[in-house]
């Protein structure tokens, strides 16, 4: 209940970062919609427009102005737009969709700490078809997910913004 919260006056601060090589020319490959947060830090997935991989950068989760450290690439073969981290099952699931608009996740797991890129690997193409703009993903038990997708209407393709739940029982 929003009655259960805490009156004001609230205290809020500000963490800053940049990438150390981005450049004008490379600015698209430095889009990021997607992270994690851990004990200690904060894990941006970018969104990479050229490449259609992800890099994973880390900054502290403490207020300042950061340097993003990268840490690894992992092949998605798409543009991410959200993850979702399972500590306890060393799971990461990102979710995004690819050049045609075409949904899918992309599972990383059985890793140590946070090499994502030491895992097994599994992409996983979602049969909704053209035009579902996946933007969002949330668990609450690590096997079953909730996807959001936003509104789509482009080149005579129109889809109403929904949610969709999906089970990853079989692949997990």
């Amino acid at each position: 209940s929003k009655y259960s919260l805490p009156s004001g006056p609230f205290l809020f601060d500000t963490i800053a970062f940049s990438y150390p090589e981005r450049t004008d020319s490379t600015a698209r490959d430095f889009d990021c919609e997607a992270f994690i947060v851990t004990g200690s830090s904060i894990m941006l997935f970018t969104k990479q427009w050229n490449s259609l991989a992800t890099v994973c950068y880390s900054i502290p989760k403490t207020p300042g102005i950061w340097l993003a450290d990268s840490v690894l690439s992992l092949p998605v073969e798409g543009l991410v737009t959200g993850a979702c981290y399972q500590p306890e099952r060393r799971l990461l699931v990102l979710c995004g969709y690819n050049s045609l608009c075409s949904p899918f996740v992309f599972l990383a797991y059985g890793f140590e700490g946070f090499a994502f890129d030491n895992s097994t690997h599994q992409r996983i193409q979602l049969s909704n078809g053209m035009g579902t703009q996946i933007e969002g993903i949330a668990t609450v038990d690590g096997i079953h997910y909730f996807l959001s997708c936003e509104k789509f209407d482009h080149l005579g393709v129109t889809k109403p913004s929904r949610l969709f739940r999906l089970d990853l029982s079989d692949p997990l």
